[in-house]
């Protein structure tokens, strides 16, 4: 008889549950995600532009990455300027409001951030501090991206389980409305408040709104940890998720003032629907109002110092764009208004209310109108918006505060897929669950109702002005998780159409990486070229060749104000006009210049002021008819023809005043026209624009300021 076998050894180490290993391997995918779509963009770019015939702009000098977008280029320049300086903070630049310069509010953690990759590339490569920063505009928003998804999954998993939490990572990687937020061409503060304010308010939700739970125990998931019942928190559960979200908030406010602002003001309408009497809850549930005033302290706590590190000791303004104490004020004053709001009964809260809670509220009214009433009443150096001119190069000509609603009209279906994917359709969903429900409500409508209150809201605010669809992507990711988490346990039939919505959001995903793949490998041929890539690439060859005639000679010009950050960037050359709000000034005198008579002293006087040397204009109508409209608020043909604009667009016919005459060698490199090589043969561009230059010097009784020291 054989012998009997050896008995199997018993490890010694309990086996380890797959679970333990979702984690690692959510880190791993989540790092190969960005870094191979990271190097991928940038290297469609750079191939992109190797199309050009020649692809160098200056020969033997290889080609700088171009940005589709003005802001990158001021978040870069400032890098190098504060590179360059001895300081660590940045309150004054030379970038625009040519000669003198102007003030510079923008917030320094994303500056701070790119100095210390472009310093440890430096250190890595010996490269020059230009190219280093350059190679760390490419990638710091990939690293945001990452180190966001990094924080807010394994967060996410603990509430919710791996799978909502996976599914949070992967809508925020594929969904465009979301991730071009981070995309590698567009280095800007936008990824960064729309984190940490969409955060904040999850991190509200997670500590339920102000509910909490009496004693009893979480609801099981049957021990999977897939997905976890929605459940409310114990308070001090609930009192660290607030504590977390102030702390979030903070981060937002510091980062972007009147983006926060906004969020607050619809934080409190999302808190409002879940008020103990607008939803009562079962015996196990109790409403804690004291939460609010934990998430405004924390969080001004955090907008306070982060104010005194922007400038303390001597920069201290009234400036209400960004961070400033009036926010804090304002934020308390909300809490408070939370508070007493959220200590009634239903439909009865102001009953049976103490002196004290009387006086609390009136001042909370108080504190949160400070800052509206400030805005709005104080004096025309506290906030931009009182500048007439400013209202309207806002309302009319700037991009993002476009209404999204004419892009709705124009393609309902392809701009609410492009933005949002599947997402709408589980959001009516859950509202129209919502509103059917004649059930008591449960602990899982605490989360519900507020993240349908907010994706309502902000995607209205997103068809007012284009620039909130970051913010209302963000809440439809939220909300679809939501969604999902609560359908698997709610009823085996809606459990069936959630792992159906999980399959249909994984091929979004999937289809969503497959066209940017196969866009992005037409465009590294020239095939098919994304929106602004084209343009931004000749703009910065033609940048490079401006430089290259200015050679060491100070170029300060007029009418490049959409170009004045890359001017600034590859040439430095200085502009007059800017789209950036601190520039006041520049605006003012570019836009009298421009709309004064072609004969009028107005433009001399300015030229002469500023030392201007050339002034750049497309021969058409469109920057007259912007100068006019933004100067007078009105717009007539037959008067803009008979401005100094309109005279050099080629509008009307007439004689041009003695200190301008055309610049024909650079008119030249303004018109030049550009080839791009594609397997479909060659392809020809078009820049156009008219150069001037100008010497107010030649007219009578004509003055010049000496450029400032800086």
């Amino acid at each position: 008889m054989p012998p009997d076998p050896a008995p199997a050894r018993l490890s010694s180490r309990p086996a380890r549950p797959l679970s333990r290993w979702i984690p690692a391997a959510g880190f791993l995918l989540l790092l190969v995600h960005i870094a191979f779509f990271t190097g991928h963009t940038d290297r469609s770019a750079r191939a992109f532009d190797a199309c050009a015939v020649p692809p160098n702009t200056i020969a033997g000098l290889p080609e700088p990455r171009f940005f589709p977008d003005n802001d990158p280029y001021a978040w870069l320049s400032h890098t190098r300027d504060l590179m360059a300086s001895d300081g660590w903070r940045i309150r004054w630049t030379f970038m625009d409001n040519a000669p003198y310069g102007r003030e510079m509010h923008w917030s320094h953690p994303l500056i701070w951030t790119l100095r210390g990759m472009a310093t440890g590339i430096i250190a890595a490569t010996g490269w020059p501090a230009a190219r280093a920063v350059e190679l760390a505009g490419v990638w710091v928003m990939p690293l945001f991206q990452f180190l966001f998804l990094a924080l807010a999954c394994p967060l996410l998993a603990r509430r919710l389980g791996w799978l909502p939490a996976g599914l949070f990572g992967l809508m925020a990687l594929t969904l465009g409305g979301f991730a071009n937020a981070f995309h590698p061409l567009l280095p800007d503060h936008h990824g960064l408040q729309l984190a940490t304010a969409l955060m904040s308010f999850v991190c509200l939700q997670l500590g339920g709104m102000g509910w909490t739970r009496t004693g009893m125990p979480r609801p099981s998931d049957g021990g999977s940890g897939a997905i976890r019942p929605l459940a409310l928190p114990l308070p001090a559960e609930a009192r660290r998720w607030f504590f977390a979200a102030g702390i979030l908030g903070g981060l937002a406010l510091w980062l972007g003032a009147t983006v926060w602002l906004f969020g607050l003001a619809l934080t409190a309408l999302a808190a409002a629907t879940v008020f103990p009497g607008v939803l009562p809850l079962s015996s196990h549930a109790r409403y804690q109002p004291a939460l609010w005033r934990v998430w405004a302290w924390s969080g001004a706590a955090v907008a306070a110092a982060a104010w005194l590190l922007e400038y303390a000791p001597s920069h201290f303004a009234m400036r209400l764009e960004v961070n400033h104490p009036l926010f804090w004020l304002c934020w308390f004053g909300v809490a408070e208004c939370l508070c007493f709001a959220g200590g009634g009964k239903r439909w009865t809260f102001w009953r049976g209310r103490r002196a004290a809670d009387w006086i609390r509220v009136v001042g909370g009214v108080s504190c949160a109108a400070a800052l509206p009433a400030a805005v709005l009443f104080g004096p025309a150096e506290w906030h931009h918006l009182h500048d007439p001119l400013l209202q309207r190069l806002h309302a009319g000509f700037i991009t993002e505060f476009q209404p999204g609603w004419a892009a709705l009209v124009k393609d309902p279906a392809g701009f609410l897929f492009t933005n949002f994917g599947f997402l709408p359709l589980f959001a009516a969903a859950a509202a129209g669950s919502i509103v059917r429900s004649r059930k008591r409500p449960e602990d899982a409508d605490v989360l519900l109702r507020p993240a349908v209150a907010l994706a309502v809201l902000y995607v209205l605010l997103m068809l007012l002005q284009i620039r909130w669809g970051f913010f209302a992507a963000g809440t439809m990711i939220w909300l679809t998780v939501l969604l999902l988490a609560d359908g698997v346990h709610r009823s085996r039939r809606l459990r069936t159409w959630t792992f159906a919505a999980v399959g249909i959001l994984l091929l979004q995903a999937f289809v969503a990486d497959a066209l940017r793949l196969r866009l992005e490998r037409r465009t590294a041929v020239a095939l098919e070229v994304p929106s602004g890539w084209l343009q931004a690439s000749l703009a910065k060859r033609r940048a490079l060749q401006w430089g290259l005639a200015a050679g060491t000679n100070q170029w300060r010009m007029v009418g490049l104000a959409t170009e004045a950050p890359m001017l600034y960037y590859y040439a430095g050359i200085r502009t007059v006009a800017s789209y950036y709000w601190e520039n006041a000034d520049g605006w003012h005198d570019e836009t009298d210049f421009f709309a004064d008579d072609p004969g009028g002293r107005q433009a001399v006087e300015i030229a002469a002021k500023r030392n201007l040397t050339h002034a750049f204009i497309q021969p058409s109508d469109f920057l007259p008819r912007l100068y006019m409209t933004i100067h007078s608020g009105t717009y007539q043909l037959a008067a803009l023809r008979q401005t100094l604009g309109g005279r050099l667009a080629g509008a009307s016919e007439g004689p041009l005043p003695a200190w301008i005459r055309r610049d024909g060698p650079l008119s030249a490199i303004a018109e030049k026209p550009y080839t791009f090589r594609t397997p479909e043969g060659l392809i020809g561009e078009l820049s156009n624009g008219r150069v001037f230059r100008l010497t107010p010097s030649d007219m009578p009784a004509a003055t010049s300021t000496p450029d400032p020291a800086p």
